[in-house]
């Protein structure tokens, strides 16, 4: 979890996206969520709310 001093900081989400790495594989994106795949077949959320960017891996599924 990051914490930015404006939400117009936690705009690093779309940096996140425009630069994933090619071992990851995008399944869904929204304004403030990425979900991807990584070559393990685990998942990962990348979140923006508000001035916060929080980033969960190794998860066994994709989240709800």
């Amino acid at each position: 979890m990051a914490e930015y001093p404006t939400p117009a900081a936690a705009a690093a989400l779309a940096n996140i996206k425009a630069n994933l790495d090619s071992y990851l594989k995008a399944k869904t994106a929204t304004a403030a969520t990425l979900v991807f795949e990584d070559y393990e077949k685990k998942f990962g959320v990348v979140t923006v709310t508000g001035n916060r960017l929080e980033v969960r891996i190794h998860l066994a599924k994709p989240p709800a």
